[in-house]
């Protein structure tokens, strides 16, 4: 009989594709939910509440735009490292 050894590491590395498809999904996820938030929610909240986060005053529709871009992008990244750091990966591993 055959015997199988194998030996377990702890640390994974995240190439840098990984990293590009986590920040790409978050940007393009982020855009279905940016138009809901222009013209569904009852607020400005794209163009006023968004950018009141980051102390820009008035409506600042590109303002807004481009920090919930940001915000999509740090989240795609995040998802990115638990899945990968986390244990979160949908497949089994031993």
């Amino acid at each position: 009989m055959a015997t199988e050894t194998r030996t377990a590491t702890d640390s994974t590395t995240i190439t840098g594709r990984q990293w590009a498809t986590g920040a790409v999904g978050g940007f393009v996820g982020s855009i279905p939910f940016g138009l809901l938030m222009m013209y569904v929610m009852p607020p400005p909240m794209l163009e006023t509440v968004v950018p009141a986060m980051y102390g820009i005053e008035g409506p600042a529709l590109a303002s807004g735009w481009a920090i919930h871009q940001f915000h999509g992008v740090v989240l795609g990244l995040t998802y990115v490292a638990l899945v990968e750091f986390g244990g979160l990966s949908t497949t089994a591993r031993s």
